[in-house]
């Protein structure tokens, strides 16, 4: 159980930070 919820964490912080930069290129491309 422990070790799903770290992979499900892991996977968790690696989409949010894909996210951040996909938004971050985003803003770079419309200024």
């Amino acid at each position: 159980m422990e070790t799903t919820f770290k992979i499900l964490f892991s996977f968790a912080v690696f989409l949010f930070c894909f996210v951040i930069i996909g938004l971050f290129l985003l803003a770079i491309k419309i200024i």
